[in-house]
Order: structure tokens, then sequence, then C-alpha cells
């Protein structure tokens, strides 16, 4: 019993050590992340479904809705991404635009014209990070290693970015994710 308060001590110190680091980079992650109970189907934004608009509900159109997703990165920003050819998908109640031929990683990011910050469904709650660019955000994590930043357009829309590093590295995945969302959101309205 004694030995293994001992571990617990040294871990916790460990963390503690590690967390005040003055070299550390990206977005902060919990000791832990929750384990999803979401199932997981291969990827960004599966299993992530957003709750259908009620009948009484009169949600206004998000300012993107005309906007094809993957133009929202030019071709050099594209051949920067190292992520390969981008593919424009409809994913539950998003257009998203997803990279998955990256070394590595996978990369992706989704526009909800009718879903705002609050109606975010993922593995851990949303956490608020400093404004990227002029939009307010928040970041948490998706079915297994997969991150996720989400920049609010509007009360009832959004962007959200991902990313997911093949190593299983939560950080990795968070600072890819933040990388996407630099890129993409002087172009937001």
């Amino acid at each position: 019993m004694k030995r293994s308060s001992a571990l617990i001590a040294i871990v916790v110190l460990s963390g503690l050590t590690t967390a005040c680091s003055e070299t550390a980079t990206g977005l902060p992650l919990p000791a832990s992340t929750p384990t999803s109970t979401i199932p997981e189907s291969g990827g960004p934004f599966s299993g992530t479904p957003e709750p259908p608009a009620t009948s009484e509900e009169v949600i206004p159109p998000g300012p993107l809705k005309d906007v094809e997703q993957c133009s929202l990165l030019t071709p050099t920003e594209i051949n920067d991404l190292h992520a390969g050819t981008p593919k424009s998908e409809r994913l539950n109640n998003a257009r998203a635009c997803r990279f998955t031929e990256g070394k590595g990683f996978v990369v992706s990011f989704a526009i909800f014209d009718e879903a705002g910050l609050t109606e975010i469904l993922a593995a851990s709650p949303p956490t608020p990070v400093p404004t990227v660019g002029r939009h307010k955000a928040v970041w948490n994590m998706r079915g297994g290693d997969t991150c996720a930043v989400s920049i609010e357009l509007t009360k009832t829309s959004r962007v959200d970015f991902q990313g997911t590093d093949d190593r299983g590295s939560p950080q990795r995945g968070c600072d890819l994710a933040m990388n996407l969302a630099r890129l993409v959101e002087p172009k937001l309205p």
C-alpha cells in the first residue's frame, strides 16, 4: 500500500512539474482525457450527430451557407498542409473538408450552418480558449485521440477544426486542429 502511494505521489509531482514548464506549447489538456462513449467509425466527424431543430425553432442559416467548404483554403495553403487532396463531404449536419493523406495525421474542418457552440456533442465538455483571430473559440476531445477547436460564427453556427495524430498524441491533435483553425479563421465572417 505504501509503495502505490509513493508511486502516485511521483506521478502527481511529475505532472505538476510538466504542467508548470515555460516551454509548453499547444492547447492545455486535462490530466486525463475521458474515454468516449461515442462509437468510433473511422475518423473525424463520425459518431457526433447534431441534435435536429425542433419544428417550433426557427434557426437562421449560417453566414457560410452558400460557401463550398474546401474553397476556404487556397491551393497553396492546401499544399502547405502536406495532408493530401481535400475531400468535400456531408457528415451529420455539417459540410466537411477532410484531409486523410497526411503522414501520421488527419485534419478536417466542418461548417455547421445551424448549430452553435452550445450544441457541441463530444467526449469532453467544451473548454474556452483565447479567441482565434477575432472569433470566440472552444476546444474539446472527440472520440479517441481527436481534438477539436470550434469557432463561433453566430450563436447558431460554427466551424469545427479537428486533428488526429496517428500515434495517439492528444496534444499533437490539438496543435493540428489549432493550426488549421488559424489558417482558415481570417476568411470567416
